[in-house]
């Protein structure tokens, strides 16, 4: 519609990055994510992603969620189908609130064999291990350890405000429309440093510690919000077999490809696609 054409072009114009979900093939992920009146959204997805890409906005992720019912299905189909798209990463996100496997480690093998399919097709497949991948390249390019602060993400909520991305204890920053002074408060501040070494107290002792920085930690939230315990520990060795699996490969240690050109600045992440049908957090 023309007024879609207006967002993307407004987000070209304004920098804006967009990750875009795709749960799979287009059977599996017609099964789980759906329209309000039940009808299916690969094509609708796929047609987004092409009109993204035509006016110049950078995609910078597939992000695909699993669930144990899903991931036997994902092959090296889906990954050639991606790659006729031009998708060049994808971010795979397990099930939290329901592992996909009790075993995070036999968990960590099946997602380094989609891995190497994955990369078979010039993609690469990364997830929650993503940052400890990333934090290891910094390190060999001559970094301190641990490696430099990953971007300190934000939300905008629906009442357009600010909030931090980790839940450690920082509230609301402030308006977007008053964005710059956000940045400048304490409270961001704050927020930017909680997730260094040392600083998440759940995270401490922990072999990827200052790595990671604390990307399992918001687990602990669905873990205490639904009472079901186990789940921060199932994906932080999630995180730690990964990391160990993905070090046995030479590719551990690449460069980090940037996550956007030179002239462009991120501004700030949209997320699109179908909505999922059912509950499911990634």
């Amino acid at each position: 519609t023309d007024f879609l054409q207006q967002v993307v072009q407004r987000y070209a114009a304004l920098g804006i990055t967009v990750e875009v979900s795709l749960d799979g093939p287009r059977a599996v992920h017609d099964s789980v994510r759906l329209t309000k009146g039940g009808r299916p959204t690969y094509d609708r997805v796929v047609a987004g992603l092409a009109r993204l890409e035509a006016a110049g906005v950078e995609v910078t992720n597939i992000n695909t969620t699993v669930t144990a019912e899903t991931l036997p299905l994902i092959d090296a189909s889906f990954f050639a189908e991606l790659a006729r798209l031009g998708v060049r990463h994808v971010n795979l996100g397990p099930d939290v609130l329901r592992p996909v496997l009790p075993d995070p480690r036999e968990l960590a093998a099946r997602v380094l064999a989609l891995r190497a399919l994955a990369n078979a097709h010039g993609i690469e497949l990364l997830g929650c291990w993503g940052r400890a991948v990333r934090g290891l390249a910094l390190v060999r390019q001559g970094a301190a350890l641990p490696p430099p602060a990953d971007y300190a993400l934000l939300i905008v909520d629906a009442l357009g405000n600010v909030v931090p991305w980790e839940y450690n204890g920082v509230g609301d920053l402030g308006p977007v429309a008053e964005l710059s002074t956000v940045l400048a408060s304490e409270a961001f501040r704050r927020h930017a440093e909680s997730r260094s070494a040392g600083r998440i107290q759940e995270c401490v002792g922990c072999e990827v510690e200052g790595l990671c920085q604390g990307n399992a930690s918001t687990t602990l939230v669905y873990e205490r919000a639904t009472g079901r315990s186990g789940l921060f520990e199932h994906r932080c060795e999630l995180i730690r077999a990964m990391t160990r699996g993905v070090m046995a490969t030479a590719r551990a240690f690449a460069t980090p490809a940037p996550r956007s050109s030179g002239r462009r600045r991120r501004a700030a992440v949209a997320r699109v696609g179908g909505p999922k049908h059912g509950y499911r957090a990634s």
